[in-house]
């Protein structure tokens, strides 16, 4: 079996890369870089909404955060409800899936208007008879 030239670059191309991988996983990174673990042994712990700089407080609407100048992308650890109740569809058509599976079905009806504004009025889901040995 002969190997071509493009064979032989891309075999010496994988091999760099192992190599490379492979003394990275071993060898331990310098204290001071990038990628180079804490030698206090202890993860550092995450800043409270006081040191963060957050002057606001949630109103309990589901809100959020009501500083807008906050630097932090971190989610707050605060407890806030989900208080969001959907519009109910006028003047709306009925639609169906049924979904037919190896192990079972499952199905749902919807109703939905015009603008795409819907609630679901039934759900399903079932066992397959014939799977289970039972036809």
């Amino acid at each position: 079996m002969v190997i071509k030239p493009a064979g032989k670059i891309a075999l010496i191309i994988l091999f760099i890369v192992l190599a490379f991988f492979t003394y990275r996983y071993f060898v331990p990174a310098k204290p001071g870089e990038a990628g180079a673990e804490t030698t206090s042994g202890t993860m550092p712990q995450p800043k409270t909404g006081e040191e963060m700089g957050r002057t606001g407080t949630s109103s309990g609407n589901g809100s959020g955060n009501t500083d807008s100048k906050s630097s932090s992308s971190k989610p707050s650890t605060g407890s806030r409800s989900f208080s969001y109740i959907p519009e109910k569809p006028v003047n709306g058509t009925l639609r169906g899936v049924v979904e037919v599976g190896a192990s079972g079905f499952n199905s749902f009806v919807i109703n939905m208007d015009q603008e795409k504004r819907w609630e679901i009025v039934s759900k399903d889901f079932g066992e397959s008879l014939a799977y289970e040995g039972l036809m």
